[in-house]
């Protein structure tokens, strides 16, 4: 009986010990995941900032050399070129317009001024017919 509650007690206390060890190795394991994953993410951070550092530098080198050669005598040439076609072009097209528009407004004063010559000739002719069935009538009554 003695040797009996002795096993079980000496069971419970190597079940105890054991859960003990097994926590105690646990939170060792969790804690070195831990370590890890901050070790990880501290150095991804770390790394993340010396790629926008760099890419901050390239885009900053990036734009100097845009600068620069928008600086340049060349660039300057070329843009005062397209700025210089670009006026000619417009200036051409305005004498385009302006004469577009002016032969259309002479062609509109033509056809009014002929439609009021040909009114005038109409009221002239209706006139001069008037006046000859006038002198008509008064030299048939004359005659009379």
């Amino acid at each position: 009986m003695v040797n009996r509650i002795m096993m079980r007690q000496r069971f419970k206390q190597w079940v105890g010990s054991t859960e003990y060890i097994l926590n105690i190795a646990e939170g060792a394991a969790r804690g070195h995941k831990l370590m890890e994953k901050r070790r990880l993410r501290n150095n991804f951070m770390r790394y993340l900032a010396k790629v926008k550092e760099l890419r901050r530098l390239e885009h900053i080198n990036k734009r100097v050399s845009w600068f620069s050669d928008t600086r340049s005598a060349t660039a300057t040439n070329d843009v005062f070129q397209s700025w210089r076609l670009y006026v000619k072009q417009n200036q051409t097209a305005k004498k385009f317009l302006v004469r577009a528009s002016n032969t259309l407004d002479k062609q509109l004063v033509n056809d009014g001024f002929s439609k009021w010559k040909q009114m005038c000739s109409k009221k002239r002719q209706k006139l001069y017919l008037d006046n000859i069935e006038e002198l008509n009538k008064r030299k048939d009554d004359h005659e009379e």
